[in-house]
């Protein structure tokens, strides 16, 4: 789901540079500043993110309506992606501004990147995340789930407790060992008294600050790095590293609009098209298809920092971003958690064009009732993807119609490519995206 949601947040959104007989047509790049990583003027991480509504996508096919396919799945997913902003912290997305001073601009400049907050120093398997982490990252034989030592006096499975037997229950020993007021009855998780270990252990217990981005506990919580200064997704300006993936070989960043105006506060950008590929699972690169991405954010500047709020003055939201993500990169998206209603096996390409969840968005259907794409990018009508053979053994898309109207049957339909290599199917799902984002300071490049 994690990576599903990366992938989405990356569809991105706006017109600025007046209409255009191909909606999907990219904009040319507009005179201004040179995008140079970490030279931003302005740097934000999004604080919230969220399936946006039916109204708050954009039109995207010039039919006068918005186009979010995704809104009717956002009761299932929504709280899902809202776990990984305030429990998980695993979703991090700063964007860097370019030409953007506070006021309006003919042309403000922007890139996307993929940030990391959470780590894992020990490599014992287990990060740092707010929800159960690991709460000493510097020790690998100390993570949730690793066994108690009794008589050590740490907190070995981050449990915020030490030397206890049965996790969550208190120690009955009342010593304190190493002299900072609590003992393990207390809640202290780390009572060493030995030289090597004195001066940490002395920092850790009930009523200590954390240290942020030290990958230690110190209030013995269970948690590192849980202080309200330490949280990327508050107004608090920390400094959060970007992802390698987020470059490409020369350095620069794989999702950048070079077309974006500002007017009256509020910023548009695109249609631009993106083609990358991203680390999607264990051993799996996503190939990313992304056609008429868009861009609008509402900027509000206080004390020389920027933010874009949840709702804007509109009243709808305040930062939006959409797209069509093309039926390649649809057929490759699999393990997606959606209340049931997708299964294990299933691409999300499956179950939305033969699956019960093509009910469920509303697609529209020809007239051997064979759900059509969202967007027919292309605009030649004649895309389509169904299931010839329908039953639980046989869960996926099983039969295309390309653009010239061959019909390609087998689980790799897909995937199809033409005489050239080229990928038939460049047509897929709209979709719309909502967030906030906060001041946020963009540090080094680390690795996945």
């Amino acid at each position: 789901m994690r990576r599903l949601l990366i992938a989405a947040a990356m569809i991105v959104a706006a017109t600025g540079c007046g209409s255009k007989k191909d909606p999907f047509a990219p904009v040319p790049e507009c005179m201004g500043p040179s995008v140079v990583p970490f030279m931003g003027g302005r740097q934000i991480v999004l604080a919230s993110l969220a399936i946006a509504d039916a109204d708050e996508g954009f039109d995207l096919d010039l039919d006068g309506k918005p186009d979010n396919k995704l809104s009717p799945l956002a009761a299932l997913a929504n709280d899902t992606i809202k776990q990984s902003f305030t429990t998980k912290h695993d979703i991090v997305l700063p964007i860097e501004l370019f030409g953007y001073d506070g006021a309006d601009s003919a042309c403000t400049k922007f890139s996307f990147y993929v940030g990391k907050f959470n780590k894992d120093r020990d490599a014992d398997g287990k990060d740092t995340t707010w929800d159960k982490g690991d709460c000493d990252d510097t020790d690998a034989a100390v993570h949730p789930g690793a066994t108690e030592d009794l008589t050590n006096r740490v907190d070995d499975d981050c449990d915020g407790l030490a030397d206890n037997m049965t996790p969550g229950s208190k120690p009955t020993d009342t010593t304190d060992m190493d002299g900072d007021g609590f003992s393990l009855a207390q809640g202290d998780c780390d009572d060493r008294s030995d030289a090597a270990h004195l001066a940490a252990a002395k920092a850790r217990h009930p009523m200590a600050m954390d240290v942020c981005d030290d990958g230690i506990d110190q209030d013995c919580d269970g948690i590192p790095d849980n202080d309200p200064s330490c949280d990327p997704f508050k107004a608090n300006n920390v400094t959060v590293n970007l992802q390698d993936v987020s470059f490409d070989a020369a350095m620069q960043p794989l999702i950048t609009f070079k077309d974006g105006a500002v007017k009256n506060g509020v910023m548009l950008a695109g249609p631009d098209k993106f083609s990358l590929n991203i680390p999607f699972q264990k051993n799996i690169t996503l190939a990313l298809d992304l056609t008429g991405t868009r861009v609008q954010m509402d900027l509000v500047d206080v004390g020389g920092k920027t933010s874009v709020p949840l709702v804007g003055t509109d009243g709808k939201a305040g930062g939006r971003l959409g797209g069509v993500l093309a039926a390649t990169t649809l057929s490759q998206i699999k393990g997606i958690d959606a209340g049931g209603v997708i299964k294990a096996d299933q691409s999300l390409l499956d179950a939305i064009f033969a699956g019960a969840v093509g009910t469920v968005l509303g697609l529209d259907t020809d007239k051997e009732q064979h759900y059509q794409p969202d967007i027919d990018v292309d605009g030649d009508g004649l895309e389509a993807f169904w299931q010839e053979t329908p039953g639980a053994g046989s869960p996926h898309v099983d039969t295309c119609k390309d653009g010239d109207g061959t019909i390609v049957r087998g689980l790799d339909c897909p995937m199809a490519k033409d005489a050239k290599g080229n990928f038939r199917f460049v047509d897929g799902l709209s979709v719309a995206l909502k967030f906030s984002a906060v001041p946020v300071k963009v540090g080094s490049v680390v690795g996945p």
